[in-house]
């Protein structure tokens, strides 16, 4: 289990800052500010577009969890029938985002992660459902 530590975000997507993080408790929540790992291929594609240099944990804000309905149509978020965010289709460089296509009632240890800091936010509207496994810290001074 990991412990207590300290992260810096400094990505535009969330606050940027130093903080610190802690040990996940038995059950994530909606509203949390979590750390979790990029799965490989989202890693890979990151680093190819150049948003990301490097491989670091991802800071983002939990918005749904187990038994909430969410759904991307139309190029926006909803999450148990409110409208959450936009979905947008190009990035600032002009580059195709990745389209999700979800409209389902999330299962136990699934999470869908975002950033409202700024539309572009690469994040569960471009990359899908958070497992879990992939997450391994709450950050507690956000």
């Amino acid at each position: 289990m990991l412990g207590f530590g300290v992260t810096h975000q400094f990505t535009d997507s969330m606050k940027k800052g130093v903080f610190i993080y802690a040990p996940l408790p038995q059950k994530i929540k909606q509203n949390d500010v979590v750390l979790f790992n990029l799965s490989s291929k989202w890693l890979k594609f990151l680093l190819n577009k150049g948003y990301l240099k490097k491989s670091i944990p991802v800071m983002k804000k939990v918005f749904a969890t187990q038994g909430d309905l969410v759904c991307i149509k139309r190029g926006k978020v909803y999450i148990n029938h409110r409208f959450i965010s936009k979905v947008l289709q190009f990035d600032h460089k002009n580059n195709r985002l990745p389209k999700v296509k979800i409209c389902r009632i999330l299962k136990n240890g699934e999470f869908f992660l975002m950033s409202t800091k700024i539309p572009n936010s690469f994040d569960s509207r471009y990359m899908g459902i958070i497992k879990r496994a992939q997450i391994f810290a709450r950050v507690i001074n956000y």
